[in-house]
């Protein structure tokens, strides 16, 4: 009995780390996007108003991952990576309701969304689509040749020879790879979620939440008798 309720206590002190965790990174990624667009003069002045954004986003990671196959980290991860790329909050949302959309339908796993997010991000951060990107994203089963030959109306050959000169502007390529990936797997995660492997995995969710919601106050309580 006394062994279970120690596993019990590891497992909810982890749970409890790594959703404290999260809520940190998350507060420092919302306030550098709101110093960013102009809503504040520095960090340490953004930080307090982002920490309720940052709360509303757990939330959101939270429910996603419960609806889907896939554990909070994977989708955590993905989000992280896409903020930290400079997606608005509202971009990385959708980028990654889309990107666990697309690994549920195909049932890839949370390595693959990791994968999806970074070539994005990248795509991002160049401001244009490179061959590198293009080879990411197929990897990750993605046909984006076709999808942005599709897109922008011309032959894949033609695609190539844009992409080569760099005139296929990043924002117009990420845009053409969500809404296919939307339109194609919309709704994918929340049905695989009914599935077996998908309600085991939202239970292992439900879980941790149980745990760190029940052991809180005690967690708060000791907190800073450990620091002491």
């Amino acid at each position: 009995i006394f062994s279970g309720i120690s596993n019990l206590g590891k497992a909810a002190l982890t749970a409890y780390a790594d959703y404290e965790r999260l809520g940190m990174s998350l507060q420092s990624l919302t306030a550098r996007e709101m110093v960013n667009a102009g809503m504040a003069s520095s960090l340490g002045e953004a930080m307090g108003a982002a920490g309720v954004e940052a709360q509303k986003l757990q939330g959101w990671i939270q429910e996603l991952a419960i609806k889907s196959p896939f554990q909070q980290k994977d989708i955590a991860d993905s989000f992280r990576m896409a903020m930290a790329y400079g997606f608005t909050t509202n971009e990385a949302q959708r980028l990654t309701s889309a990107m666990v959309d697309y690994t549920s339908a195909t049932g890839a796993s949370g390595d693959v969304m990791g994968r999806i997010a970074l070539a994005l991000g990248q795509i991002k951060s160049k401001g244009k689509l490179a061959g590198q990107e293009i080879l990411q994203l197929t990897e990750a089963g993605i046909p984006v040749r076709q999808i942005l030959a599709d897109s922008f109306g011309v032959t894949t050959a033609e695609l190539e020879k844009m992409i080569s000169k760099g005139l296929v502007p990043a924002d117009q390529a990420i845009e053409a790879i969500t809404k296919s990936i939307e339109e194609d797997f919309g709704g994918a995660a929340e049905r695989q979620a009914e599935t077996f492997s998908g309600l085991l995995s939202s239970l292992k969710d439900i879980k941790e939440v149980g745990l760190r919601e029940f052991f809180t106050g005690t967690f708060q309580a000791i907190q800073p008798y450990v620091a002491d």
